[in-house]
């Protein structure tokens, strides 16, 4: 578990790292901005990644600051970064004029990666977790209908299934039986015996 979080973490904020002599401090700049969050929007929250200069210039020119859109301090990726608090912190504030919905359509039709912020009461209606039947109900016996989250990990296509854990002492007679001793009582409790 901890050299998969490491490796997911570390593609980015290795950063300089990857050369010998490193060349600069770990952590991506891009990722620690103070700005660097999900953007409020009028009625909520979402999730947006103008990236390119392509990207940033629609975006300024849809959100009415055609200045923004000719700053050198936007011009290339690597003026974004060294500017990044400034670039997120005019970003926020224009998101937060529209609405969600309105962004999102509008993100859409510019070709900017955008996605509405789930509350974690919002995720069962996730049109994504939806689709690849993400939630998964199981019946119990004693505890009835129950709804667990399935496995992020597929084996061969396929998701991992959900299964509830045996209860104390339900497949006690079971390994009983496989093990030789076939007498056993329901009715007593199990006394250790001697081995076979």
């Amino acid at each position: 578990m901890l050299e998969a979080m490491a490796s997911f973490n570390l593609v980015e904020h290795w950063y300089g790292h990857n050369f010998e002599p490193p060349l600069a401090p770990t952590g991506y700049p891009r990722l620690f901005a103070k700005h660097r969050r999900p953007y409020r929007t009028a009625d909520g929250y979402l999730c947006a990644m103008p990236y390119t200069d392509a990207h940033w210039k629609r975006f300024f020119t849809e959100a009415g600051m055609p200045q923004a859109a000719v700053d050198p301090r936007f011009a290339t990726i690597a003026e974004r970064t060294r500017h990044i608090d400034a670039l997120y912190a005019l970003a926020a504030e224009v998101i937060a004029t529209r609405t969600t919905a309105d962004w999102l359509q509008t993100f859409e039709r510019l070709e900017v990666p955008a996605s509405r912020m789930n509350r974690l009461e919002d995720l069962p209606k996730d049109p994504h977790l939806k689709a690849t039947g993400f939630f998964k109900t199981v019946q119990d016996p004693t505890m009835g209908t129950l709804c667990f989250p399935g496995a992020a990990v597929r084996i061969d296509r396929r998701q991992l299934p959900v299964r509830m854990a045996p209860r104390l002492g339900e497949h006690t007679h079971q390994v009983l039986r496989d093990a030789g001793i076939d007498d056993i009582s329901t009715d007593e409790p199990f006394r250790e015996r001697a081995p076979i």
